[in-house]
């Protein structure tokens, strides 16, 4: 690949064929990584920034969509050999299986080999149906027909195709079969012992032939010993539905068999690997994050269970699963099957006893919390119908403390997080909003003094205050009702946080692309969350333009009405102040009515003494926003800068946010200070106090999990999102919002390769640094400080694979996070020019109805198959493809929520 060194400008494309890479951990991601940094290692200077190479995978799989969801293929760079057999061509391959297959007959017939056949041959027959699976099926059942269905042989059989057709791996590392020592004491009592040949030979060699051609038995991939597999991948569900038939057992009752049998409870070493396929079985689900097609509620085993059988069913084959392993996480599926069921009292059982295995586990936790809000949300909806209205006031006050069971859960849960300095779990945080919110609706719309509005606001907001309409027996929940607003507003700082400020996102793992995606908790949460903010506004926002005389003499609720004027106008976090921006480019307001909003609540937290940290952190966050829209009346660059500091003084929750805006202030660029003088040492401690909260914050998002095998795991990357970029400007006019830049929240993830024709208009400025690699092998970009005689100051790269030589000049656009500084568009300084942005249109799908939302979707599968024929797409077909993740998104709000 690299020599001669003079022939290196016409080196020639790599070319790799790779035969299995089960056999070692790596996967063909890591294998293009290899090769790319061999190449940059190298220093080529050849006309690409990347190797050109061909990766050849000789893998059979059982269709396209199983090779999508093994190796996450980039469809526009690879090509896919579909098997099957051509009439046409030099060979005629139909005729040739023909040919043969009487070719192997007739060698049996000559040797007087009885066994010698070729339907013994299973593969070669599945090919030479041309894959036809009703051929495949017919054939199974002709073999299993001389097979005892009391024997272990045929036992052995059963339960291999039970394992095989619902244990999938994603994972390279990890090869799915049956350790054949786990089925010694299964097979020990079988006549095959009674009937040993004189070699005395061990039960394996002794099977009969129908079970020899369906399962194969082979040493082992990885270690020593042998082991089973199914004889093709593809027969594992046409065995057990054959079985099925033949039997005339459903799936429950196989799977009760097969965790009673000898084959899991045996006394090998090995039955640590059958244990955890077991428990991968029985609830493992699908989803897309585990790179699989789709997503379910429960494991699939458990789906087609409850297909064909009464849940009561299902739910025995999971205990008998939880009796015999004892394992926390099958307790944990019996409590969402009954919550599924509406058999809250069960559920609460399952979730406790999962709870009681590994006290330590906010999961657990979380799915007893989503008991008690599934079972408030149930029986409030059967009791707000006309017919059900609580008889007296015992039974409201008894499901109002359901609620609160479950928001003393879901804090519970939160509290433990914090403890053990874990992830935050962004679904904990957005069900504590959601109970708040179901517990609030019910109570206005069945607590008689509660019925006005204005009197549920005052009593949620004031702390002495207490209709005389309501009845005493309220008494022991007053304080409860009155910490909902602070509860609430933490949850949904976390909220914002875990979604706009910083992301997880997943990435395809197995093959070498920039295919990125928001996770789907993160699209959920996004989805419902301005449904959420409406409603918690509409509870204890202020909508009234004159203060109450109640709070004119109490300096603290004085403060508490302006800063519920601010949560009325959504105008009380960084997030919710700049989105006031965003929704200029949305089409919702103009840039006039975001002036005028931003500059009134400006004036209510003007009037706020004194200043929480809170506050102070959306005071700096309304004058940057308000300098971005060029206002009048802002506060100026120094003044900004002065309240950063004073945040940063006051050592609080929003430390990020002082830092944030003191690094954009004082990029080092002579024209951009706008009379703030620069400071190098507070620079670059703003660089690394955002560095290591984000550091902290990821360390606990990815946080390793207790060291059990992983059939199926999330890939997922956390990422602090870019707020800002660099424009040509003075002081806190130097950037622009993300918005400016990205209709969609989550565009950049995805738009990478935009960066190389940014929109002129926007004046984004192009700056130029040296490539390099950090302490951690991270590339990075260097810049000298020559404006100011400071530190050098070091840039991460956005894109995760570089396209540029280490000690390479590079030119890039530069934007601001809560991580720090980030390069977008870094490609080699050759002085390209730049072209326009082709920008796509957008389609707000939000208020879509859900019969036209699966409409479109259908009509996107049929546009799919019309482009997979390479059949010519109208505009508007490729404008629908375009949309297809907006579209799956506003589906979500039809998604039960407790998934």
């Amino acid at each position: 690949m690299f020599e001669p060194p003079d022939e290196l400008k016409f080196a020639k494309p790599v070319l790799v064929l790779v035969d299995d890479l089960s056999q070692a951990d790596i996967s063909l991601n890591d294998l293009y990584g290899k090769i790319h940094f061999m190449y940059l290692g190298h220093n080529l200077n050849t006309k690409t920034a990347s190797p050109v190479c061909v990766l050849l995978k000789c893998v059979r799989e059982e269709d396209f969509s199983m090779l999508h969801a093994h190796d996450k293929i980039n469809e526009e760079v690879t090509v896919l050999l579909r098997q099957k057999l051509e009439e046409k061509g030099p060979i005629n391959e139909k005729e040739w299986c023909e040919n043969k297959y009487h070719e192997i007959e007739k060698t049996g017939q000559e040797l007087g080999l009885g066994k010698y056949k070729p339907e013994h041959l299973i593969a070669f027959m599945i090919l030479r149906s041309n894959f036809n699976l009703a051929f495949v099926s017919n054939t199974i059942e002709k073999l299993l027909r001389n097979i005892d269905p009391e024997s272990n042989q045929f036992k052995l059989l059963k339960y291999a195709s039970l394992l095989f057709s619902y244990v999938e791996s994603h994972n390279e590392a990890i090869d799915i079969h049956i350790p054949l020592e786990c089925c010694d004491q299964l097979m020990a009592n079988t006549n095959i012992l009674k009937a040993r040949s004189p070699e005395d030979r061990p039960w394996e060699y002794l099977l009969h032939e129908p079970v020899k051609i369906l399962l194969r038995i082979e040493d082992k991939q990885r270690g020593s010993g042998r082991q089973i597999k199914m004889a093709h991948q593809n027969l594992a569900r046409q065995v057990l539905e054959c079985i099925k038939n033949k039997t005339k057992q459903s799936t429950v009752s196989i799977a009760l068999e097969y965790l009673k049998s000898d084959l899991l409870n045996n006394y090998s070493y090995a039955k640590v690997f059958i244990h955890e396929m077991t428990k991968e079985m029985l609830i493992r689900r699908k989803k897309e994050e585990y790179d699989d097609m789709k997503n379910t509620k429960f494991s699939p085993l458990v789906e087609d269970m409850l297909k064909d059988s009464s849940y009561q069913e299902v739910a025995a084959v999971l205990v008998l699963g939880y009796e015999q392993l004892k394992d926390g996480m099958i307790a944990q599926q019996l409590a969402r099957v009954y919550i599924h069921v509406k058999e809250f009292e069960m559920a609460k059982t399952w979730a406790d006893t999962a709870r009681s295995i590994a006290p330590q586990r906010f999961g657990f936790i979380h799915t007893c919390g989503l008991v008690m809000r599934e079972k408030f949300s149930h029986l409030s909806k059967k009791m707000s119908k006309k017919t059900h209205i609580p008889s007296n006031i015992s039974d409201q006050i008894s499901l109002i403390e359901i609620a609160f069971q479950a928001i003393d859960i879901f804090n519970e849960a939160t509290r433990l997080i914090m403890k053990l300095n874990a992830s935050s779990d962004l679904l904990i945080y957005a069900d504590t909003i959601d109970i708040i919110l179901q517990l609030l609706s019910f109570v206005s719309e069945n607590v008689e003094p509660f019925k006005e509005l204005s009197v549920l606001h005052n009593y949620l907001v004031s702390p002495d205050f207490i209709p005389e309409e309501l009845p005493e027996e309220y008494g022991p929940l007053h304080n409860k009702f009155k910490a909902l607003y602070e509860m609430g507003e933490s949850a949904f700082r976390h909220v914002e946080d875990l979604i706009f400020c910083h992301t997880t996102i997943y990435e395809r793992k197995h093959f070498h692309t920039k295919e990125r995606k928001e996770h789907r908790s993160n699209r959920n949460v996004k989805f419902r969350l301005p449904d959420m903010q409406s409603k918690f506004s509409n509870f204890f926002g202020e909508k009234g333009e004159d203060m109450k005389e109640i709070y004119t003499t109490d300096p603290d609720l004085r403060n508490r009405w302006y800063r519920g004027k601010l949560l009325g106008m959504k105008a009380n976090s960084f997030i919710k102040i700049f989105d006031i921006i965003a929704l200029i480019k949305k089409k919702k307001h103009n840039k006039e009515e975001a002036k005028a909003k931003l500059l009134e609540a400006k004036e209510y937290l003007k009037k706020i003494m004194p200043l929480s940290d809170c506050d102070l952190a959306n005071k700096i966050s309304l004058n940057v926003a308000l300098a971005l829209l060029r206002a009048p009346n802002r506060e100026s660059t120094q003044s900004v800068f002065a309240f950063c500091k004073e945040l940063i003084d006051l050592n609080g929750t929003f430390l990020d946010v002082a830092y944030l805006f003191i690094m954009i202030i004082l990029w080092p660029n002579k024209e951009n200070m706008d009379g703030v003088d620069y400071d190098d040492k507070l620079f670059h401690r703003a660089l690394r106090t955002l560095g290591d909260l984000y550091n902290n914050k990821k360390e606990q998002m990815l946080a390793s999990k207790p060291e059990v095998l992983r059939f199926k795991q999330e890939h997922n990357i956390f990422r602090a999102t870019t707020q800002f970029f660099l424009i040509r400007g003075k002081g806190l006019q130097s950037v622009c919002h993300r918005s400016t830049l990205f209709v969609k929240d989550t565009a950049d993830l995805a738009w990478d390769e935009l960066w190389d024709s940014p929109p002129e208009h926007l004046n984004l400025m192009l700056l130029s640094g040296i490539a390099s690699s950090s302490s951690k092998g991270n590339f990075i970009i260097v810049l000298n400080n020559k404006s100011n005689q400071g530190d050098t100051i070091k840039i991460r790269n956005s894109y995760k694979q570089p396209a540029f030589v280490s000690e390479e000049r590079v030119t890039f656009y530069l934007g601001f996070s809560f991580e720090g500084l980030v390069a977008y568009g870094v490609k080699a300084n050759n002085g390209s020019n730049i072209h326009h942005w082709n920008w796509s249109s957008y389609t707000n799908y939000e208020e879509t109805s859900k019969e036209e939302l699966y409409h479109k979707m259908r009509k996107i599968e049929e546009i799919k198959a019309k482009r997979e024929k390479n059949l010519p797409l109208h505009p508007d077909e490729q404008q629908l493809l375009q949309d297809e993740e907006d579209i799956s998104d506003a589906m979500l709000r039809f998604e039960e929520q407790f998934d």
